[in-house]
């Protein structure tokens, strides 16, 4: 071999050497930095202390249930988590931590997967009282971060109870509001009601209605016992103007509606 071609094969060798250097270095260096997903970006320096900070609240070991931001708190707290992707409901995000059984759940405000959970964990909603215990909370730049645990009394037994966060629903089907009732002598009047009743988490427990400036709140029948789908009432006024009737239905977890409507009764002489 020619002195000018060993020359050109030195450095050949030389550049690839180099590159085998330069690719070295970088594979190196990449296997020192975790992998993160690109989702993990995170630019609130504030929040890295705050996860850090509740990696301490939770034992080892126990998994925890994140409304959403599933990767920063995998990265920043070493913590196994599950994010409850398809859940809108107290009940469903229940059962979705038994399932994955995890008794934290941490919440980063007004954020979630869902957008009724995300409507449900804003900073106004008492949405987790019912079922969970607050065991910190912390503020960020990005927001309010709160640790939560689940009560050990919420059971199989009570969670349509637990679960409800609703009001129930209620209506006056009769009489029509407005309605004008006649009457052809000053005698007492009786008034005939009828209503529906409907509560999807823990049913109905009684609708109870008055006529204002007449009487007080007066138990309704239900169409059949424990079935109050559909009520009925009646009761006596005994003097002529306009009426206000109002039902109220409650709940088994407690929460009642109410509903209204106005009868006008005239005297004929």
């Amino acid at each position: 071999m020619s002195t000018n071609n060993r020359k050109s094969l030195g450095k050949m060798i030389a550049v690839a050497m180099s590159s085998l250097v330069i690719v070295a270095t970088i594979a190196i260096s990449q296997q020192r930095v975790p992998a993160v997903s690109e989702n993990t970006r995170i630019y609130d320096k504030g929040l890295v202390d705050v996860l850090r900070e509740i990696e301490g609240e939770i034992p080892e070991d126990e998994p925890v249930v994140v409304s959403t931001n599933g990767p920063h708190v995998v990265y920043f707290s070493g913590r196994e988590v599950e994010v409850p992707r398809g859940v809108v409901t107290l009940r469903e995000l229940v059962e979705y931590m038994w399932k994955k059984n995890s008794t934290y759940l941490l919440t980063f405000e007004n954020k979630a997967p869902e957008p009724e959970l995300r409507r449900l964990l804003n900073k106004d909603s008492r949405f987790l009282d019912n079922a969970f215990d607050k065991i910190s909370s912390h503020s960020a730049v990005s927001g309010k971060v709160d640790l939560y645990h689940l009560q050990s009394n919420v059971t199989y037994d009570n969670i349509d109870i637990v679960a409800d966060i609703r009001r129930p629903e209620l209506s006056i089907e009769f009489p029509a509001n407005h309605t004008t009732i006649e009457a052809n002598s000053k005698q007492p009047i009786l008034i005939n009601a009828t209503g529906t009743a409907f509560d999807a988490d823990s049913e109905i427990k009684e609708v109870e209605v008055r006529i204002l400036n007449e009487t007080s709140y007066k138990l309704a029948t239900p169409s059949a016992p424990g079935n109050w789908s559909t009520w009925s009432f009646s009761d006596f006024i005994d003097s002529e103007g306009t009426k206000r009737i109002v039902a109220r239905a409650t709940d088994n977890a407690g929460y009642k509606n109410w509903i209204d409507i106005n009868v006008t009764v005239n005297y004929r002489d």
